[in-house]
């Protein structure tokens, strides 16, 4: 979102940009908010993180709100990630660890690249309702 502020608001000159571009943006810009289940579903050991993703999906329903451009925020799964890695060794919550785990151990995490896919397929069909939050397994296939 920092970046949609900044090309809105830095142009080279330091002048306004004109209605032409805010027109042209407006209409062709989808801003996407890469979230988190966490950022609706709460679960022990994870406040500060699912406190940062939670707002970001706000922010991104106040874009939407205020009609900037189409915007989404989207939950890309559980990702095979050294981040996940950390997760599965060091959350304080046995349970949630033990959880990530199980799926790293029945390779049910998800490749990055996969949901990468899923997400250019959302964004293109630009079908999606204005500020929704939406998961990696409420989309179909590519």
């Amino acid at each position: 979102c920092l970046c949609v502020c900044v090309c809105l608001f830095l142009s080279p000159s330091h002048q306004p940009p004109s209605n032409a571009f805010v027109a042209t943006f407006k209409a062709r810009a989808v801003v996407v908010n890469v979230s988190s289940l966490l950022a609706v579903k709460a679960l022990p050991g994870w406040s500060c993180y699912a406190l940062a993703k939670a707002g970001r999906d706000q922010y991104i329903k106040v874009i939407a709100e205020e009609k900037v451009c189409r915007a989404v925020s989207y939950g890309p799964g559980p990702l095979d990630t050294a981040m996940q890695e950390t997760v599965r060794t060091t959350l304080a919550d046995p349970t949630g660890r033990e959880t990530f785990a199980t799926m790293h151990r029945e390779n049910r995490l998800l490749s990055p690249l996969d949901s990468a896919r899923k997400l250019a397929v959302l964004v293109h069909r630009n079908q999606f309702e204005n500020g929704a939050h939406i998961d990696f397994f409420e989309l179909p296939a590519p």
